[in-house]
């Protein structure tokens, strides 16, 4: 960071002072260093001993890329990609591409019953970019077909009788006999 002091009151600029997360320095040029949030404070005093109202800023320092996870609804066809940012800064944006065409930005699609192919990336508002992902592959099932019209002939129900030797032989009866004592 290079701070540029002046002095319009012609005294002219004896000191410049600074702050990063507490610890304190005396100079124009510091460092910043670490991915995080970062508490600032600054300011100067002229040749006659005036000394400015103390300046604040936020810097933060995001060197962590973005993590893109692909999730599949089942049975649908339909994807979602969620992107997230611990570096601090938030996604940018996301980018996907399916079966080999044209980069799309966005966070959800839908892919046809078929084989398919997907790549995806994201960028943080630091502009660290994830690594291509994919391609990952996946399929997407064929809906079953829908059921046929109900029959328009009614079933036809064909008996089953007993071999022609048994309907000739003589009616046969069936005696109970009870024996009492």
């Amino acid at each position: 960071v290079v701070l540029t002091p002046s002095d319009t009151g012609g005294w002219g600029v004896a000191s410049t002072w600074y702050s990063v997360d507490g610890s304190a320095g005396v100079g124009t040029t510091f460092t910043v260093a670490g991915t995080g949030v970062h508490a600032v404070e600054y300011g100067s005093v002229d040749t006659a001993g005036n000394r400015e109202a103390t300046h604040t800023a936020t810097i933060r320092i995001d060197m962590i890329v973005p993590v893109t996870v692909a999730n599949p609804y089942p049975g649908s066809g339909a994807f979602t990609l969620s992107p997230t940012d611990s570096g601090g800064s938030g996604v940018q944006a996301t980018w996907y591409s399916l079966d080999g065409g044209g980069w799309t930005a966005g966070t959800s699609f839908s892919a046809a019953a078929g084989a398919h192919s997907v790549r995806f990336f994201s960028r943080d508002n630091a502009g660290n970019q994830e690594a291509d992902q994919g391609p990952v592959s996946f399929t997407v099932a064929s809906p079953p077909p829908p059921p046929g019209p109900p029959p328009t002939d009614p079933p036809v129900v064909t008996p089953t009788l007993p071999k022609a030797s048994l309907l000739t032989r003589p009616y046969a009866r069936a005696y109970t006999v009870y024996r009492y004592r």
